[in-house]
C-alpha cells in the first residue's frame, strides 16, 4: 500500500503554496481584464472629446472651452483621430485578450478542423455548466453502449467556447478515461496525473480512488474556478473518484451509459441532424448527386463515426476517380452487400437505414465501413493496421514504436511506417500528429475483436513481437533485456511494458524487470512512487506483494527532491535493509556518478514488522486521536491549531481543518465520517464537511473552554459540554442550539451517549453522573460517585445498557440503566486512575491502575477475569471492536496488546520516540493507531501476533550523542543509561564504560578527544576514551543538569546557574571559581581550543582568564546575545543578536563588524575550520554563510529549517538537518544543495566524521551515519 508523498506538508500548506503559484497567472488574467476596461475607457474619452469639441465648435461664444472655440477644425480633427486610434487600440486589446484565452488549449482538445458544428447541444450544456448551482453535465447517448456519436467532439467545442474559457479562469482539465482504466490502481493513477497538473511540484503517491478523489475535492474547493472535463466515462469508480470541489467547480462528463449521469443535467447527444450529416458527408467533396448523398446518410444513419469515415474513403477515391457521384455509388452498393439491412415485415421490402439501437447493426455497420475504407489499401496495409489492436486504448502510440512492430512482421522501415500512419490518418481510421498516432476505441475495438476472431494466438504472438522488436534496440544482461534503458521519452512503452509482457505469455521477464531496482529507480525518476507501485501490483506473485509493500513503507519519503537525482539515493538507503534489494540498493548506491549519501550503518529507524505505516505529525502534547467512520481514515489534533485527516492504508493526507487560534481540545465525527466537530481553547466550536475540509459554520462566543464533544449516532446532532457546567445539544446541519442541560454544579469532564441516541450522559466534578434525553434536554436519571472525584471518565456497552465510570480514586463504578441506576459491585481492589476501555459488545471493563497495571471485570458477574501486571506508561487504552484483545500505551514508548480472555500478550509494538499519549481502533478492528508527542502517529497491524513481533536490534535510542573532535567515534547515552564509544568507520561498539548514567542529555569531550565527560546526578563523571578507564570525579551542586564545557585539561560546570566552576579533569581538583555573574548563566563554550571560556546570561558575555578567575573582557552590547561561537585561533567571537550576527574582537570586547539580512532572528551561527568564513541560521527556512574578513554574504541557502548544521572540516561543504526529516549537504560557495538524504526518525544533531568522508545524524530513534561521495555534479 502506497503512500503519498507530501511529507511535512499538510494540505493548507500545499493550497497556500498553490495559491501563491496560481497569484501569477490570475494577476495575468486580471491584467488583462483592466487592459479591456482601460480601452473601453479611452474609447469612451475620446468620443465624449469629440462630441464636446462639435458642439462647441456649432455653439455661441462661452468663456469655456476657449482654445477650442479659437481652433474648432483642429479640435475637431484631433477628436476623430482619438477616436479611431482609441477604437483601433480597443480592438487589439479585445482580440488579444481571445487569442489569450484560445491559447492555452492543447492541440489534442481543440475541435478538428472538419468537425460540424452542433450548436443546441452545445448551448444546452454551456447554460447549465454557466448556472450558479454545483453542476454536473453528462453528455450520453440515446444508445446505450455505443460510441462514436460525438461526444467527445461536442465536449471540445464547449471547451474552446469563449464563454467557457472566460468562466473557469482557473483552468480547464481534461482525464480521458475509457474501458480499460477499471482497476483501482488505474483510477487512481489518473486522479494522481490530474492532481501533478493542479500542483506541477507535487508527486501526488495515493493508491486508493477514494482517498485520492477526496483530495481532489479538497484541492479544487481551495482553488479558483475550475471546469473538469471527464471523458468517455464507463463505470460509476471512474465518476466518484473525481467528485466537485466547492462551490466554484464544474464537472464535464461524457459516457454511452445514461446510468452514470442519473444525477446530473443530462444532455443526449445522439445522431446528427439531416443538414448536419449531409454537411460532413460531402465535406472536401465534388459536388455528389442528392439522391446518392441521401442514400448515403440513410445507410450510416446519422451516426457521425461512419459519416466521416464514408466521408474519407469518397476523398481518396476523389484523388483517382474523376467522377464522385460514380465512385459514391459503388460505395453504396458495397455497403448495402455487406452493411445492415432490415426486412420490413409487413411489404417485405428490404431497407437500408442502420438502426442505431441495435448493436448487432452498429457493429456490422462498423465493420462495413471500415472494411470500405480498407478496401482502399493494399493487402500488406490492410494486415499492418489490424495490427494495432494491440495496442493499449485512449493512448498515443510512437510512430517508432509501430515502425517496431511493423519492421518484423512486414518489413516497413521509419518512412514506410510514417507513410502508412499518414494514409491511415488521411481515411479516418486514426489520428497521426507529432509522431504518434490514437485510435478512436470504436477502432480500436473492431481491430481487436478481428485478430481475436482471425487467430485466438494472434494477440500474443503479435506482444510477443513487439516486446521483442523494442528489445532489439537496448542492451541484455544473459537472457534478460535491460528494460531499465528505455530512452525517457518512450512514455509510452515505460507505462505499458508490463502489460504487453504479460498479453504476450512473458510472465517471467515481466516479474523480473518490476522487481529489479533499476527499474524501480527508473520508473521513480519518471512517474514518481506510484510508477513502480502499479507496476508490482499487475503480477500477483508473493515476491511482488512483498516488495510493494517495502516500497510503500518508504514512498512518502521519496517526494521529489532537489537537486533531483537524490531521490533515487534515498530509495537505495531505504530498501538496502530486505533481503530482496540489498545487495543490489548497496550495489547501485556505489556505482552513482553524483554527489550523494550513502548508508555507512544500518539505519536505526527501520519499521517494526507490525508497523503499517508512520505518519509525520506534531501532535499536541495531549493528543486528540480518533478513527474516522467509512473512511478508512484517522484525524488528530496538532500543534498548529489544526486538525489533520490521513489515510490510514497510504498515509497520505486526506483533509486538513484550519481556522482555529488555539490548539484543539475536543473532537468527534460523524457515523458516516461526513462532517466533523472541533472545540478549542480559542472558545469555538466549528463544525467541517468531512469530504472537502471546508468549514461549514462556526460557533463564536461559546462561553469558556469547551472540553468534551460528542457525535450522536444517528449523526444529526452533537453535544458539547463547557466549563459553565451546561451541556449544550446542537443540530449539524443548521448550527441551531436544540437542547441546554443545567443541573451540575462542578465543570463537566466526560460525555457519553448511547448507540441508539436516546440518552446521554454527563459526568462532573460535583461527584454526579447525570442522564439526559438530547431532544428534550429533560434529566433522566441522576447517579453518584462514591469517591472524592477528580476529571471523571465514562464508558458504556453497544447495548446501552449499563454506564461505567472512573474518576482516579478506588474501584470503577458501573451503574445498570436497565435496572433503575443499580450499583454493580466488582471483586477486588484497584486504585484505578480515570482510564477505562470496556468491550463494545458490553461483556468486560478495563481499568487503569495506580502501579501501571491493568484489572479486567466481567461485567455481568462483577469478577475480575485477569489482571496485567505493570503494563502500562500512561493512560492511553484501545479496546478491540470485537472484544478479542486491549491495547495500553506501555513502558519504553511502546505499544502493546493483549489477549483478554487469557492475559497474554499479543504483540509489543516499537517505534515511537516518546511515550505513548493516545490510541484508537478501526471500526473493523484490523489497526490500531498511536499518537505520541515524538511527530509521528503510527499505523499497527492489529492482526500481528507475538510471534512475528521482533525487536531491532540495530535500534539505539539515544538520551544524547556526542562526535569526536577528529569524527573517529561517537559517543551515545542509551536507555540502557550506558554510556558507549562507537567507532564510525566500523559501526562497532569499541568500548563501554562503567556508568550508570540515567537520561541524561549533557555530555563534554576534550579538545583533542583524549577524554569524555558525562553528568550523572550530583557529580560530572569523567573517563579516559582510549582504556575506558574512569579518570575522576567533580561535583556538580546543580538541582538539574548543569552545563558543561572542555578544554584540553579542564571542565567548567554551571551549578547553581550563577557560580561556574573550573575542575582539574586529572586530579580533579577545583581550579577556579568565576565570581562576578550576578545573572544565571545560560550557556558556556571553550574558546582558543581551551585557552578560554566564554559565559553568557541574559545581560551580559564575558570571556574570562582561566588562571586567575576573573572576567577578561565583556564584549560590548552583547545583552540578550545567544548561541556563541569563537574562532578557532580565538581572535574573534560570534553570536546571535537578534536578526544580526554580531562579530566581537576576543582580546578587546569590541564589536568588529555586524551582519545583517536574516528576516527572522538567528538561532544558531557556527565557524569554519579556518576561521575564514561563518555560517548563521534563522528560524525560517534560511542559512547565510559570511565573509569575516569583509563582512560580506556568501552564500544563501533557503528552502530547509535547521535543527543542526555543521561545517565541513575542508570548509567548503555545509550539512544541515531538519524537522521535515532531511539531511542536506550543500556547496558553501554557491548555496546549492549537493546531496539530500531523507529519514524516518526526527533528526536532532549533526557532525561531520572521519574527516569530512561522513555524516552522523543523531535523532530520536538512535544514530544514523551516512558516507558522503562527491561525485560529479549533473548539470
Amino acid at each position: 500500500m502506497l503512500i503519498a508523498a507530501l511529507r511535512g506538508k499538510m494540505l493548507a500548506s500545499v493550497v497556500r503554496q498553490r495559491a501563491r503559484e496560481g497569484g501569477g497567472a490570475v494577476s495575468r488574467r486580471w491584467r488583462s481584464r483592466a487592459l479591456v476596461i482601460v480601452a473601453a475607457v479611452l474609447v469612451a474619452l475620446a468620443g465624449t472629446l469629440a462630441a464636446v469639441t462639435v458642439n462647441l465648435a456649432t455653439a455661441a461664444d462661452t468663456t469655456w472651452w476657449h482654445p477650442i472655440q479659437a481652433h474648432p477644425l483642429r479640435w475637431t480633427i484631433g477628436g476623430t483621430l482619438a477616436v479611431a486610434v482609441t477604437s483601433v487600440f480597443a480592438w487589439w486589446v479585445h482580440r488579444r485578450h481571445e487569442q489569450r484565452l484560445a491559447t492555452p488549449i492543447p492541440a489534442e482538445q481543440r475541435p478538428e478542423s472538419w468537425v460540424v458544428d452542433r450548436p443546441v447541444e452545445v448551448q444546452e450544456i454551456i447554460t447549465a455548466l454557466l448556472g450558479r448551482a454545483r453542476t454536473t453535465v453528462g453528455i450520453t447517448t440515446a444508445v446505450q453502449g455505443a460510441g462514436g456519436f460525438g461526444k467527445t467532439t461536442v465536449a471540445k467545442l464547449v471547451r474552446a467556447d469563449r464563454r467557457i474559457l472566460r468562466r473557469f479562469d482557473g483552468g480547464i482539465y481534461w482525464v480521458t478515461l475509457g474501458r480499460d482504466v477499471r482497476s483501482k490502481a488505474a483510477i487512481t493513477g489518473r486522479v494522481n496525473q490530474l492532481l501533478s497538473q493542479l500542483d506541477p511540484k507535487a508527486s501526488p503517491s495515493f493508491t486508493e480512488p477514494q482517498q485520492a478523489g477526496e483530495y481532489l475535492a479538497a484541492v479544487l474547493a481551495a482553488g479558483p474556478r475550475r471546469l473538469l472535463v471527464l471523458d468517455d466515462v464507463w463505470y460509476p469508480e471512474q465518476v466518484a473518484a473525481f467528485p466537485l470541489g466547492g462551490v466554484r467547480c464544474r464537472r464535464l462528463i461524457t459516457t454511452r451509459l445514461a446510468s452514470l449521469v442519473d444525477d446530473c443535467v443530462p444532455v443526449r447527444v445522439d445522431q446528427v441532424t439531416t443538414e448536419q450529416a449531409t454537411e460532413l458527408l460531402c465535406l472536401g467533396l465534388r459536388t455528389i448527386p442528392s439522391d446518392l448523398v441521401h442514400d448515403l446518410v440513410a445507410w450510416t444513419g446519422r451516426w457521425p463515426l461512419l459519416l466521416r469515415l464514408v466521408n474519407k474513403v469518397l476523398a481518396g477515391q476523389q484523388a483517382i476517380e474523376p467522377d464522385v457521384g460514380r465512385a459514391a455509388a459503388e460505395l453504396l452498393d458495397q455497403l448495402h452487400r455487406s452493411g445492415p439491412v432490415r426486412i420490413d415485415e409487413l411489404t417485405g421490402a428490404v431497407h437500408e437505414l442502420l438502426d442505431v439501437n441495435d448493436p448487432e447493426q452498429r457493429r456490422r455497420a462498423v465493420s462495413a465501413t471500415i472494411e470500405a475504407s480498407r478496401g482502399l489499401l493494399p493487402t500488406a496495409a490492410r494486415r499492418r493496421f489490424l495490427e494495432l489492436g494491440i495496442f493499449a486504448e485512449d493512448e498515443t502510440v510512437p510512430v517508432t514504436l509501430i515502425a517496431g512492430l511493423w519492421k518484423a512482421t512486414g518489413r516497413l522501415d521509419l518512412t514506410e511506417t510514417r507513410a502508412l500512419c499518414a494514409r491511415l490518418d488521411d481515411l479516418a481510421l486514426l489520428s497521426a500528429a507529432g509522431g504518434t498516432v490514437t485510435m478512436h476505441d470504436v477502432v480500436r475495438d473492431f481491430l481487436r475483436q478481428e485478430l481475436d476472431d482471425s487467430d485466438p494466438g494472434k494477440i500474443r504472438e503479435l506482444n510477443e513481437i513487439l516486446v521483442r522488436a523494442a528489445a532489439a534496440e537496448l542492451p541484455r544482461e544473459g537472457e534478460w533485456t535491460a528494460w531499465w534503458e528505455l530512452d525517457r521519452t518512450e512514455r509510452y512503452f515505460r507505462d505499458h511494458l508490463v502489460e504487453h509482457l504479460l498479453s504476450a505469455g512473458l510472465r517471467e521477464a515481466a516479474e523480473k524487470v518490476i522487481t529489479d531496482l533499476r527499474w524501480i529507480a527508473t520508473r521513480l525518476d519518471q512517474a514518481g512512487p506510484l510508477g513502480p507501485y502499479l507496476d508490482l501490483s499487475q503480477v500477483d506473485a508473493r515476491r511482488c506483494r512483498r516488495l510493494a509493500l517495502l516500497l510503500g513503507q518508504s514512498a512518502h519519503l521519496l517526494a521529489p527532491t532537489d537537486p533531483e537525482y537524490s531521490r533515487i539515493d534515498i530509495l537505495f538507503s531505504r530498501v538496502a535493509h530486505g533481503t530482496d534489494w540489498e545487495s543490489q540498493a548497496e550495489r547501485l548506491a556505489l556505482a552513482s556518478s553524483h554527489p550523494r549519501l550513502v548508508n555507512r550503518w544500518p539505519l536505526p529507524d527501520l519499521p517494526d514488522p507490525g508497523l503499517r505505516r508512520a505518519i509525520s505529525a506534531r501532535v499536541t502534547a495531549s493528543p486528540v486521536l480518533l478513527a474516522v467512520p467509512k473512511r478508512n481514515s484517522i484525524a488528530a489534533a496538532c500543534e498548529d491549531n489544526s486538525v489533520v485527516v490521513w489515510d490510514v492504508t497510504t498515509g497520505s493526507e486526506r483533509l486538513k481543518l484550519t481556522g482555529h487560534a488555539r490548539p484543539v481540545t475536543a473532537m468527534a465525527v460523524a457515523p458516516d465520517g461526513s462532517w466533523f466537530v472541533t472545540a478549542a481553547g480559542d472558545r469555538t466550536v466549528r463544525v467541517w464537511d468531512g469530504m472537502t475540509g471546508q468549514l461549514r459554520y462556526g460557533l463564536e462566543g461559546h462561553p469558556r473552554d469547551t472540553t468534551p464533544l460528542i457525535a450522536a449516532p444517528s449523526g444529526t446532532w452533537f453535544a458539547t459540554a463547557t466549563e459553565d457546567r451546561k451541556v449544550r445539544v446542537w443540530d449539524v446541519v443548521t448550527g441551531e442550539q436544540c437542547a441546554v442541560m443545567a443541573g451540575h454544579t462542578a465543570p463537566i469532564t466526560a460525555l457519553i451517549a448511547g448507540f441508539d441516541g436516546r440518552w446521554l450522559a454527563s459526568a462532573a466534578r460535583d461527584r454526579s453522573v447525570r442522564i439526559w434525553h438530547p431532544g428534550t434536554g429533560k434529566e433522566l436519571r441522576r447517579f453518584s460517585l462514591t469517591y472524592e472525584t477528580g476529571r471523571v471518565s465514562l464508558v458504556t456497552g453497544r447495548d446501552g445498557r449499563w454506564i461505567a465510570g472512573a474518576c482516579g480514586a478506588g474501584m470503577p463504578q458501573i451503574w445498570d440503566l436497565v435496572a433503575h441506576g443499580r450499583r454493580r459491585v466488582l471483586s477486588g481492589f484497584a486504585n484505578t486512575r480515570n482510564a477505562l476501555a470496556a468491550a463494545p459488545d458490553g461483556s468486560w471493563l478495563a481499568g487503569l491502575c495506580d502501579d501501571g497495571s491493568v484489572q479486567i471485570w466481567d461485567v455481568p458477574t462483577g469478577l475480575e477475569r485477569v489482571r496485567l501486571p505493570h503494563a502500562v506508561a500512561t493512560g492511553a487504552l484501545a479496546a478491540d471492536p470485537d472484544g478479542v484483545w486491549l491495547a495500553a500505551a506501555g513502558e519504553g514508548h511502546s505499544v502493546r496488546m493483549w489477549d483478554v480472555r487469557t492475559g497474554v500478550e499479543r504483540a509489543r509494538f516499537l517505534g515511537h520516540g516518546n511515550d505513548v499519549r493516545a490510541l484508537v481502533t478501526a471500526p473493523d478492528g484490523s489497526w490500531l493507531a498511536s499518537a505520541a508527542h515524538d511527530g509521528t502517529v503510527r499505523i499497527w497491524d492489529a492482526q500481528t501476533t507475538r510471534e512475528r513481533t521482533r525487536h531491532l536490534g540495530n535500534r539505539l535510542r539515544l538520551a544524547a550523542s556526542l562526535v569526536a573532535p577528529d569524527g573517529s567515534w561517537i559517543a551515545t547515552v542509551g536507555d540502557d543509561s550506558g554510556l558507549g564509544i562507537w567507532d564510525v568507520g566500523t559501526g562497532e561498539r569499541k568500548r563501554e564504560l562503567d556508568a550508570h548514567l540515567g537520561e541524561t542529555d549533557t555530555l563534554a569531550v576534550a579538545p583533542d578527544g583524549r577524554w569524555i565527560a558525562a553528568a550523572c546526578g550530583e557529580a560530572v563523571r569523567i573517563w579516559d576514551v582510549r582504556s575506558g578507564q574512569e579518570q575522576t570525579q567533580v561535583p556538580t551542586n546543580a538541582r538539574g543538569a548543569p552545563a558543561l564545557a572542555a578544554g584540553t585539561d579542564w571542565i567548567a560546570v554551571v551549578g547553581d546557574q550563577r557560580r561556574v566552576r573550573i575542575w582539574d579533569v586529572r586530579t580533579g581538583e577545583e581550579r577556579a571559581r568565576l565570581a562576578g555573574n550576578s545573572e544565571p548563566t545560560r550557556f558556556m563554550a571553550a574558546g582558543g581550543g581551551g585557552d578560554f571560556l566564554i559565559t553568557g546570561s541574559a545581560k551580559a558575555v564575558h570571556v574570562w582568564d582561566l588562571v586567575r578567575g576573573l572576567p577578561r573582557v565583556k564584549l560590548a552590547g552583547s545583552e540578550g546575545v545567544g548561541r556563541l561561537v569563537a574562532a578557532p585561533d580565538g581572535t574573534w567571537i560570534a553570536g546571535a543578536a537578534g536578526r544580526t550576527v554580531r562579530l566581537w574582537d576576543a582580546k578587546t570586547g569590541d564589536v568588529k563588524a555586524e551582519f545583517a539580512g536574516h528576516a527572522d532572528p538567528v538561532d544558531r551561527v557556527v565557524a569554519s575550520p579556518d576561521g575564514k568564513w561563518l555560517a548563521s541560521t534563522d528560524r525560517g527556512r534560511t542559512i547565510r554563510t559570511w565573509d569575516v574578513a569583509t563582512g560580506r554574504e556568501r552564500a544563501t541557502l533557503t528552502g530547509h529549517e535547521t535543527s543542526g548544521v555543521v561545517i565541513a572540516p575542508h570548509g567548503d561543504r555545509l550539512a544541515s538537518v531538519a524537522p521535515d526529516r532531511t539531511v542536506r549537504v550543500w556547496n558553501a560557495s554557491t548555496g546549492r544543495p549537493l546531496a539530500v538524504m531523507r529519514v524516518e526518525m526526527l533528526p536532532q544533531a549533526c557532525a561531520w566524521a572521519l574527516g569530512g568522508r561522513a555524516i552522523v545524524v543523531a535523532g530520536s530513534a538512535g544514530v544514523c551515519v551516512f558516507d558522503f561521495r562527491p561525485g560529479t555534479p549533473s548539470r
